[in-house]
């Protein structure tokens, strides 16, 4: 069934004018894919966890074949389909039953998002200032040394804890994307050099972006934590197939 259907899939898709960038159109314009890989899952909430027990490639020409049919142990080619079957799927579904109640979880996060806004706000401030030349890195590095130590603690508690139940996926994940690009401020500033290059201010002013605009999905996603109607599941990209054009 497995070759079947990505069969399917792939005659339905693979004249579809979709891009990664403007350049790629250039290129690929007007040609059918070459290669198109499908993922499986057997419910919503393994799609939601990216979670598959199988994906399949579809390849039309011998050319293609021979790069991404790869002769390993967990697959096999039906039909002209190359299929690779996950066989650590039901130890990983089992791993993503949460242990904690979902009461618990929604607590868990809600402190931790409170203590790394807590902490990110003023700290954000002040590396803009360096960025802007209106005081030293050194200065910052002294005072937040405490402080990067707690934001290392935060996110890899975030990335420790529990796969929440589906309604709250967007929610926690959100919240686990903001930490990462806090962190990833305080990594900036534990570079040794004196003053920020071009391309770090530059990083800095990406990472604080992102960290607003998490803070503003945050806004969208407060349903489903707050007990109400969830109304975020629809909004989770369901990525049936990706294709490769050559």
């Amino acid at each position: 069934k497995l070759a079947r259907y990505t069969k399917e899939i792939a005659e339905h898709i693979k004249n579809i004018d979709i891009y990664s960038d403007e350049k790629s159109e250039k290129i690929h314009k007007g040609k059918p894919a070459r290669v198109i890989w499908c993922y499986f899952a057997h419910d919503k909430s393994d799609i939601i966890n990216s979670l598959h027990y199988a994906y399949t490639i579809w390849a039309p020409d011998e050319e293609m074949r021979q790069i991404y049919y790869k002769p390993v142990k967990a697959a096999f080619k039906s039909d002209g389909v190359y299929i690779w079957k996950n066989n650590s799927y039901d130890i990983l579904k089992q791993m993503q039953q949460p242990e904690k109640s979902r009461e618990d979880i929604i607590n868990i996060y809600r402190s931790l998002l409170a203590l790394i806004i807590t902490l990110s706000e003023q700290f954000i401030t002040d590396l803009q200032e360096v960025a802007n030349h209106t005081t030293t890195l050194e200065t910052i590095r002294e005072k937040y040394k405490s402080w990067i130590i707690k934001v290392k603690k935060i996110y890899f508690q975030l990335s420790e804890e529990d796969i929440p139940p589906d309604e709250l996926h967007n929610w926690t994940e959100e919240i686990l994307n903001l930490a990462g690009w806090v962190l990833d401020l305080a990594i900036l500033l534990e570079q040794k050099e004196e003053t920020f290059s071009e391309s770090q201010v530059w990083m800095i002013k990406n990472a604080v972006r992102h960290y607003h605009e998490s803070l503003e999905r945050m806004k969208e996603y407060e349903g489903p934590a707050a007990g109400k109607a969830p109304g975020t599941l629809e909004k989770v990209p369901v990525t049936l197939a990706k294709i490769f054009r050559s």
